[in-house]
């Protein structure tokens, strides 16, 4: 089974309304999706996770990206050192 990403990039968001307004639209057409949102904040960084997975199949699909996505990311050469770590349970460990 092949699986296809697609990223796409808000170069400037001053809210949320334009994920709102994408959710909406991938509702509209049915479709199940997870959209995070990563926020930096004064203090720290927040992340929006707006999720909707209603067949199986997709749900398998997204789990597949997600933990292919962890090796990736674990795997770039600029290692970011900042932040939690995922834990092999899946907890975070700050």
């Amino acid at each position: 089974m092949t699986y296809s990403l697609k990223v796409l990039i808000f170069k400037k968001m001053a809210s949320l309304d334009d994920i709102y307004d994408l959710t909406e639209k991938l509702d509209a057409e049915k479709m199940d999706y997870v959209i995070l949102a990563l926020r930096a904040g004064s203090r720290s960084n927040k992340v929006d996770v707006f999720l909707q997975i209603k067949a199986p199949t997709s749900r398998r699909a997204i789990l597949a990206i997600l933990e292919q996505l962890v090796v990736d990311l674990r795997e770039e050469e600029d290692d970011d050192t900042e932040g939690p770590d995922v834990t092999n349970d899946g907890n975070f460990d700050f």
